[in-house]
């Protein structure tokens, strides 16, 4: 059952060719910053910025890190000279660029069809932008997000993989603490948007214009059009592409994509939150998930790696809060140690063969098993502290 929809923003719910508005967008920028810096050279160092953020897979570097490293030394100025020259150029010139786009008919509707089935809504644009940016282009689409409580709006600033990773979709679903088989990526472009989110196991539907909208219908495609007066049915379901087969091998981009939203998610909380009524604070769940990875979930992949079909035994962790003084504990000490035994399981999944995940286990309390099971009960562990954490914020007001 869908429960979770991913909405791509160009091309999709805005009309915006980049392949025109990207240069409209540089030579604005150039303009305005023309009185501290030579256009040529700006223009050189946002095309080296913006492709150490395509290349980052770093789910510890945020893409606004991985673009200020290589454009500000290029450049060979500071970032608080010049952060203020551009916060202004978004809040002044960048909302003029609107005339070289316009709205999808009918993609507002489609957005409060989904928001009416009660379903997560997110934005899943390449979060290659400042949120300043992202928050006006969904303005000039009609979403303003004052107005549309998207359960996330992604930009540089809080992601940490671009597209088409597909830890891009894995990060999205991390955040708004969603599994692949209860979400669907609404998108124009395969390569890009909707490749990456079937190989984790989402279902997708390509946004289309022109003639080829106007072909017979599709399942998985057709106009945004197509898409609202779906949403309108009690099938609406029926109109998605499920993914025929998804990729065990994607599972390392799942768990590595979680970990970039388990550390965002602790960004936006505080250590000293509070724990919620029969729950955890920040603190205990950054120990408990920096343990589990190291006592259970790395050893077991190692033994159903090295052994032939053995015998998992029965851990229970819920106990190690109170034993091991958790909340007296080193609550940023054991996230950065968590994320480091993250990396590690990751590193240890990241090249076996799509017959290495079918190797298989006897777990005490779910039976038989195999290694890819094993890697989504970690990647289901992660949702279930991502909603806690989430929680306990919420509780303090954060």
């Amino acid at each position: 059952m869908i429960s979770a929809i991913l909405f791509d923003l160009d091309d999709t719910l805005l009309e915006n060719d980049i392949e025109r508005f990207l240069p409209a967008y540089f030579r604005s920028l150039g303009k305005f910053m023309a009185p501290r810096i030579d256009p040529a050279r700006l223009q050189d160092a946002l095309m080296a910025g913006t492709g150490a953020m395509l290349q980052n897979t770093d789910p510890e570097i945020t893409l606004q890190q991985a673009f200020e490293q290589v454009f500000f030394t290029k450049l060979g100025m500071d970032r608080e000279t010049l952060t203020p020259e551009f916060d202004r150029f978004y809040a002044e010139r960048f909302p003029i660029l609107k005339d070289l786009t316009k709205p999808v008919d009918q993609a507002v509707q489609a957005v409060e069809l989904a928001f009416g089935l009660r379903w997560k809504v997110a934005i899943a644009t390449n979060p290659v932008f400042p949120l300043a940016a992202v928050e006006h282009r969904l303005d000039w689409a009609g979403l303003a997000p004052d107005v549309y409580s998207f359960d996330l709006v992604p930009s540089y600033e809080s992601m940490h993989f671009a597209k088409p990773h597909p830890e891009f979709a894995a990060e999205v679903l991390g955040r708004i603490a969603a599994q692949p088989g209860e979400a669907v990526f609404i998108g124009n472009d395969d390569a890009e948007d909707l490749a990456p989110a079937r190989a984790l196991g989402l279902a997708t539907y390509r946004v289309i214009r022109g003639p080829e909208a106007d072909a017979p219908p599709v399942r998985g495609q057709g106009a945004m059009t197509r898409l609202a007066r779906e949403l309108e049915t009690d099938h609406c379901e029926a109109v998605f592409m499920l993914p025929a087969d998804p990729s065990p091998c994607a599972l390392p981009a799942l768990l590595s994509g979680h970990l970039g939203a388990i550390l965002n998610t602790f960004r936006e909380s505080r250590w000293s939150c509070c724990p919620q009524e029969e729950g955890w604070g920040p603190v205990e769940i950054a120990c408990h998930l920096r343990d589990v990875e190291l006592e259970i979930t790395q050893p077991r992949l190692r033994k159903m790696l090295a052994e032939e079909n053995p015998y998992l035994s029965p851990v229970e962790s819920d106990s190690w809060a109170e034993e091991r003084g958790y909340r007296a504990q080193d609550g940023p000490q054991a996230l950065r140690d968590f994320a480091a035994a993250r990396k590690a399981t990751i590193a240890m999944l990241q090249d076996l063969q799509r017959a290495d995940w079918a190797r298989t286990a006897r777990h005490a309390l779910f039976g038989p098993t195999t290694l890819a099971e094993q890697a989504h009960f970690s990647a289901r562990h992660d949702l279930l502290h991502i909603e806690q954490l989430q929680g306990s914020a919420a509780a303090a007001g954060v």
